[in-house]
């Protein structure tokens, strides 16, 4: 085997390691999945204080989260929707309270929206939080199966050209292939280095 050849495994090995570790910590702990679920068991128990049916039911209809744009989705609509529903309960509240049992229902329905006002928000960021929790976890196992596959992981495409005034344009298939072919060809040393094409091209 050549040295160049050990070298770059050795390399490969001590940066697969260097990711991997940290990972394996904190899978072994399983910190961030704890913590989504106290986040979520914390946010439920704040939900049943509203006293609001249907707030405590629109929260049960929330799906697992997988990646960044889950957590946004999830965690912001549940944040939105726990602020909206706790600013207009203190007014809803009130008036179904009147309705149903006059003075006194009106009465309960203030208390019930001035404890909705302050719970529901909190419910809100908890569940923010745990989303965020749960989307960081779902990532940690994502990026912790690839580096622990024994599958090599493949490009998409070939890597971009950089052209000799160093500006980044447009990718171009064309233009990565022949830097590829060019990589390959005997003789050169060093396949990583970029294939300058002229600006004109």
């Amino acid at each position: 085997m050549r040295q160049s050849a050990i070298i770059s495994n050795a390399t490969s090995n001590v940066q697969k390691d260097l990711l991997s570790q940290p990972l394996q910590l904190l899978s072994g702990v399983d910190i961030l999945g704890n913590a989504s679920s106290a986040l979520e068991h914390m946010s439920k128990g704040v939900a049943a204080i509203s006293m609001d049916k249907k707030f405590i039911q629109s929260r049960q209809r929330q799906e697992k989260v997988g990646d960044f744009g889950d957590v946004v989705r999830e965690g912001g609509g549940a944040l939105a929707k726990s602020l909206f529903r706790g600013v207009t309960g203190m007014f809803t509240k009130p008036l179904e309270g009147a309705k149903s049992s006059g003075v006194e229902g009106f009465v309960q329905g203030v208390g019930k929206g001035l404890i909705g006002v302050a719970a529901q928000p909190v419910s809100g960021v908890l569940d923010l939080l745990s989303k965020t929790t749960e989307g960081a976890n779902a990532m940690r196992m994502k990026i912790q199966a690839a580096l622990t596959s024994e599958e090599q992981l493949l490009r998409r495409r070939m890597p971009r050209v950089v052209s000799g005034d160093n500006l980044l344009r447009p990718y171009d298939e064309y233009k990565a292939q022949g830097q590829n072919d060019f990589a390959k060809q005997p003789g050169i040393s060093t396949p990583s280095k970029f294939f300058i094409f002229p600006n004109d091209m």
